[in-house]
């Protein structure tokens, strides 16, 4: 018997600069992360329960200034919201940490002072 990679899909909530943030299902793999975030990845936890992945050096190499964490740290380029590991391995949202979470990052930056 062939043994296939199969990756398992996740409901994320995507975060991009300029825009309101936004549901997606979206595989839980490494390629996902370099294509939307690039590297290096860091890793933030905006609630005990989820974690945001961002490009670490987002403000470095000139990215789109995109949210401010409640903890007033500044964000970079896209990011993107899953449920906490489990397993090694992302976790999908639920409809209602996706509605606290797209209301807590709804506010847009504009001309923000670094």
């Amino acid at each position: 018997m062939n043994k296939q990679n199969v990756t398992q899909m996740m409901r994320i909530l995507m975060i991009e600069p300029g825009k309101a943030p936004y549901p997606m299902d979206a595989p839980d793999d490494i390629q996902l992360r370099l294509d939307t975030i690039g590297s290096p990845i860091d890793v933030l936890s905006p609630t005990p329960e989820t974690l945001m992945f961002i490009n670490a050096d987002g403000k470095k190499l000139g990215l789109r200034l995109n949210r401010r964490l409640p903890n007033g740290e500044l964000i970079y380029g896209t990011a993107y919201i899953t449920g906490d590991f489990h397993l090694g391995r992302s976790v999908s949202l639920s409809e209602s940490e996706i509605h606290e979470l797209s209301t807590l990052f709804a506010e847009i930056p504009n001309g923000e002072i670094e």
